[in-house]
């Protein structure tokens, strides 16, 4: 695997250990998580330039 795809898998493995810490099921909750993945994708390239 390269080094981006690293980051990337380790970045989603934290973010479902931060999001089970605030809620066991947070993945039946109905959310809808495609904005708080269009809002961290737009920090990511804000820090790549």
């Amino acid at each position: 695997m390269n080094d981006t795809k690293n980051k990337l898998i380790t970045m989603l493995q934290l973010q479902g250990e931060m999001n089970c810490w605030v809620h066991e099921n947070w993945t039946d909750q109905g959310f809808e998580w495609y904005r708080a993945i269009w809002i961290e994708a737009s920090e990511m390239l804000e820090h790549y330039g």
